[in-house]
């Protein structure tokens, strides 16, 4: 009787037991659970700030952009039609103003978009919560084109050299920075015939490979806009 009384309790102890075990285990499964919900609900907090952020960013670069565009767009237009007057009489040539147009032919500037919130995710190791794809594959996208749109700008202005290289031996640039918009200086006391580089086949080559860099920077500038708008676009699509 006594064993089997004993038997019962132990019985009632293992049951116990087990029970308390199994509340335990219970217990920090749903701790654990709470907790990765805490965690899931600060990332996704931080990733909407991210959202936003680079979002803020993209849209501000988008006025340096226009402004590279337009700079450029225009002086390309220009060397176009400065390039038509190669070969043309020295009396049509003289009916132009063609320091202005040689100053609006080759103006342009570096596009050098602000990139302050993609350093500080690198920086951070917060780039790592962003797990989409589609926004990985637009930063990975980004980052890509970089070196590619620096090179077509080195290309640029490698040419430039040249060609201002040519000019100095053979067009007053005091004239040339008159129409510049700066203006520090008056215009060359020498007298130079501006119309011989008209003749001279060197020009139209400097010209020629101007007009094909300026060309290229452009179309590397509009990938890399398209590249901005699709991740403003949906960094907006996730609110």
């Amino acid at each position: 009787m006594s064993n089997l009384i004993k038997k019962e309790e132990l019985r009632k102890y293992f049951k116990h037991a087990l029970g308390e075990v199994i509340l335990t285990v219970l217990g920090i499964i749903i701790g654990l659970q709470v907790h990765i919900w805490t965690e899931r609900q600060v990332d996704e907090r931080e990733i909407e700030r991210i959202m936003d952020n680079l979002s803020d960013e993209f849209v501000l670069n988008e006025d340096s952009y226009q402004s590279c565009r337009k700079e450029l767009q225009t002086s390309l237009n220009n060397a176009k039609n400065l390039i038509e007057l190669v070969g043309k009489k020295e009396a049509d040539l003289k009916t132009l103003n063609i320091d202005s147009l040689m100053a609006v032919s080759f103006a342009y500037r570096r596009f050098a978009p602000s990139e302050d919130v993609i350093s500080v995710l690198l920086e951070t190791g917060n780039l790592k919560l962003i797990t989409d794809d589609k926004m990985r594959n637009l930063l990975y996208a980004w980052s890509s084109n970089k070196p590619q749109i620096q090179h077509k700008f080195s290309d640029l202005e490698n040419n430039t050299g040249k060609l201002f290289s040519y000019l100095t031996d053979h067009y007053p640039l005091k004239d040339y920075d008159y129409y510049t918009g700066e203006r520090l200086l008056g215009k060359s006391n020498l007298s130079i015939n501006k119309c011989l580089i008209f003749q001279d086949i060197r020009f139209e080559n400097h010209v020629d490979n101007q007009i094909y860099y300026m060309h290229s920077y452009l179309e590397a500038l509009k990938k890399t806009h398209q590249i901005m708008k699709d991740i403003v676009d949906y960094c907006e699509s996730k609110h």
